[in-house]
């Protein structure tokens, strides 16, 4: 497919050019940016520029951030809950980062809706703000999803319930 992001391990000529770029400098290390609609945004291992060579990038790949998730959060009885922040828990075996809504507050009808996020399994984190002095986030829970769930229902311990399996 021409034009769609690659992995690759060799820095094309035309992008390591005085005109685009100024000129690479021998023995130093450097990282490379890259950002493609539809797919996350990736940066790349440190690579250190060699006198007289062409720069070697490890290969990496960018994931494409085409999945959506809608929900809504609720209490233990079924209300819906607003102004509950739900996020999409960042992957850190990876170097990228979701290039879309991936971390809301909940509407006042209890609903979220977050794009832009990579496919297949998503682990979201759903927690009340901290609200006055105490700035604590209590009660976060972590909610697997699968890839393509619609409307999905996340179900938020009570704000003064004790935690299960803590004594006094």
């Amino acid at each position: 497919m021409s034009g769609a992001p690659r992995s690759g391990s060799l820095i094309p000529p035309n992008l390591v050019s005085h005109s685009q770029t100024p000129p690479l400098i021998a023995g130093v290390e450097y990282y490379l940016n890259v950002k493609a609609d539809g797919h996350a945004n990736a940066t790349s291992e440190r690579f250190q520029v060699k006198p007289g060579k062409a720069p070697i990038v490890a290969e990496f790949r960018l994931p494409a951030t085409n999945q959506t998730l809608d929900g809504f959060v609720v209490d233990p009885r079924g209300n819906r809950l607003a102004k509950v922040s739900v996020g999409v828990k960042p992957d850190y075996s990876t170097r990228y980062t979701p290039s879309g809504r991936f971390f809301e507050d909940t509407d006042g009808r209890g609903e979220f809706h977050l794009d832009g996020l990579p496919g297949g399994e998503l682990t979201v984190m759903v927690y009340r703000r901290p609200e006055g002095a105490d700035l604590t986030i209590k009660h976060m829970i972590r909610v697997k999803v699968q890839a393509g769930s619609k409307d999905v229902r996340i179900v938020l311990p009570d704000a003064n319930a004790r935690l299960q399996g803590i004594e006094d």
